[in-house]
């Protein structure tokens, strides 16, 4: 569809908007985050993105609000932000 609309593959857009939905389909198998190097690795399979792409994308969307990261074992892992400000009732 974002070909339709004359947004190329290696869209900065295009990036960003594929890493939330890499992160909603991690977090819809049970997941809260993934490390920052394995959801750039899906994010390229998932959406066929350049891989130079990813990291840009990710900055963007910490700046954004729309991402969150936090070390976890010395490791960056990132978040929806949605999912990082869910309270357990």
């Amino acid at each position: 569809m974002a070909q339709r609309l004359g947004i190329t593959a290696d869209s900065l857009i295009r990036a960003q908007v594929g890493l939330n939905h890499t992160l909603q389909q991690w977090s819809e198998q049970g997941h809260c985050a993934a490390y920052s190097d394995k959801l750039m690795d899906m994010a390229v399979q998932l959406l066929e993105i350049p891989e130079s792409t990813i990291p840009q994308a990710v900055e963007a969307e910490l700046d954004e609000g729309n991402l969150t990261s936090d070390l976890i074992e010395g490791k960056e892992s990132v978040y929806l932000s949605s999912n990082r400000r869910a309270k357990i009732p």
